[in-house]
């Protein structure tokens, strides 16, 4: 027979993976696992053989087995660790946002899920997996993206209904940072398929430069919304 301690813990841990916990839990959390993320990052930066070039390889080239025969592991355990640790995180999202905009916060937060389960794959699956490593990326990259776009108009609605707990200002910087970082990285992204058969320079636009500023952007976007939520989100 179980314990008050002990159906206290678990109604813990339940009420934490389902996003009914206090919202300063999902902070110490999202701060924990940006650590884990920056340090399996640095380490696979600091342990990649001779030069690590931010403009001319992808974020993956970190991952990548034979390009990074030691720091592949930690870049890739950083990749599923973040994957599944962000569930719990966009659980709470859903919490806060379903009783503003019921049907699109549950396709953003389906979305969102698929991505995880993309920054999941990503990991498991090294660059030099082939194909199905790409699919994970894409699935995370524009998953992302595509989820975020759906919770503007949730958090439209906010201002609209007069909810107080977002301005006008922040909701145009969150979405200004995501939109034109996106932007920039289609426009590379379609540029770099005319270099690549082409050979003319100027097509050459960094894309694993704007691959960074991409995942750098997701990231923002994430704490973004939940430092703009009310220090009271408790369900």
């Amino acid at each position: 027979m179980q314990s008050t301690s002990q159906r206290n813990f678990i109604k813990s841990i339940t009420n934490f993976l389902t996003g009914k916990s206090h919202k300063h839990t999902y902070g110490i959390f999202l701060f924990i696992l940006l650590i884990i993320l920056l340090c399996s990052y640095g380490y696979a930066l600091w342990s990649f053989p001779g030069q690590y070039q931010f403009l001319r390889m992808s974020v993956s080239s970190l991952g990548n087995t034979l390009k990074n025969p030691i720091g592949h592991y930690f870049w890739r355990f950083g990749m599923v660790v973040a994957g599944i640790g962000i569930i719990p995180y966009i659980f709470f999202l859903f919490q806060q946002l379903r009783s503003i905009a019921r049907i699109t916060t549950y396709i953003f937060t389906i979305i969102l899920i698929f991505s995880a389960i993309g920054v999941i794959g990503v990991g498991i699956f090294s660059e030099d997996s082939g194909i199905i490593h790409y699919l994970f990326a894409g699935l995370a990259f524009f998953g992302f993206f595509t989820a975020f776009s759906f919770n503007m108009y949730t958090l439209i609605k906010t201002i609209k209904d007069g909810k107080g707990w977002i301005k006008i200002w922040q909701l145009v910087l969150i979405y200004l940072i995501a939109d034109l970082v996106m932007l920039g990285f289609l426009t590379a992204f379609t540029f770099y398929w005319l270099y690549y058969f082409w050979k003319i320079f100027i097509f050459m636009m960094y894309l694993p430069l704007w691959e960074w500023l991409l995942l750098g952007s997701y990231i923002f976007y994430l704490y973004a919304i939940y430092l703009i939520f009310p220090k009271n989100s408790l369900n």
